[in-house]
């Protein structure tokens, strides 16, 4: 009994963090939306869906991939290193210097995890 509570208990983060992430994301709700006309299960169009888009390039979508990430966050700590005004930067430069990112990015993940911790109790 209590391996059960633990397992619903661990998976709550999880399944919270997927529906804020997927509440924030208005063109997942459109493309949901696209999905459901196209296969037959909504018939009309709502608010979510622009005007523009026809009949055609809502066929397109059928196969567009659905991701959400936070890509903006990636480009803006690889533009400094790939910035036109660099005068030298050797591949040795270029491989310690995207080392410290990733152990950049390891830490701030950790410390955000024990803080998420830290407010759930």
């Amino acid at each position: 009994m209590k391996s059960e509570q633990t397992t619903v208990v661990s998976e709550n983060p999880l399944k919270k963090k997927l529906e804020v992430v997927i509440e924030k994301n208005s063109g997942f709700k459109t493309m949901k939306h696209i999905s459901n006309i196209l296969e037959g299960k909504a018939t009309s169009r709502n608010n979510t869906i622009p005007e523009e888009l026809t009949a055609d390039d809502m066929a397109h979508l059928k196969f567009a991939p659905m991701t959400s990430v936070d890509v903006e966050r990636s480009f803006s700590r690889y533009k400094t290193t790939l910035a036109d005004n660099r005068r030298r930067f050797l591949f040795e430069n270029i491989k310690q210097h995207l080392i410290i990112q990733c152990y950049e990015t390891k830490d701030k993940r950790k410390k955000n995890e024990e803080e998420d911790g830290q407010e759930d109790n």
